[in-house]
């Protein structure tokens, strides 16, 4: 029955209706089973579109975490830099101490990139020396070249080093970080 409330609605949000879609997406998202509600990613577009992201997360947190996508690329499609800063504050009242990582994907998705790259160097450091922190650290420094941020990325790195507990890999990454110095032309750092 959800899926007849959310087909309207999506009618509706193709013709910029989008306060009536909020009527139909609400019904169809008060008859979802806990198991349906992250294919509900016509309510959290709507939602977002129409600002109103605080109440798709706070009804989607259960079981919707691949619907919220949604709202992150509506962010990066629809919204000013004004509202995408004022939803980094909203993620930024999300997270706990150990921040998941959807969390941060949700941040990449909205085009987030100073909010990614500060939860992502967060996470490098927490998972210093662990499996996952490779791949962690790769998308980091992707991150910070794509942005320019040399600099950044070269502290980054030194506290990655700082934190780094193996041994016989810890001396890539401070070649990693006298990279991303020369890259910014700071030759005393590098």
């Amino acid at each position: 029955r959800a899926a007849a409330f959310f087909e309207a609605a999506e009618a509706l949000e193709s013709w910029e209706m989008l306060a009536e879609a909020r009527e139909f997406v609400t019904k169809g998202i008060d008859l979802c089973a806990p198991e349906e509600l992250a294919s509900a990613s016509v309510y959290a577009r709507v939602m977002a579109r129409l600002g109103q992201y605080d109440e798709a997360f706070r009804r989607l947190a259960a079981g919707g975490r691949p619907a919220l996508l949604e709202v992150a690329r509506v962010v990066r499609r629809y919204y000013t830099p004004e509202q995408k800063a004022a939803f980094a504050r909203f993620l930024e009242t999300l997270t706990a101490p150990d921040k998941p990582p959807w969390l941060t994907d949700l941040a990449q998705v909205a085009g987030l990139a100073e909010l990614e790259a500060r939860w992502r160097n967060e996470r490098l450091l927490v998972t210093a020396g662990q499996p996952g922190a490779e791949m962690e650290l790769q998308r980091l420094i992707s991150l910070q070249n794509r942005r320019g941020r040399f600099s950044e990325l070269g502290a980054q790195l030194e506290a990655y080093w700082s934190a780094h507990p193996v041994r016989e890999t810890r001396d890539q990454v401070l070649d990693l970080a006298a990279e991303a110095y020369r890259s910014a032309g700071d030759a005393p750092a590098e």
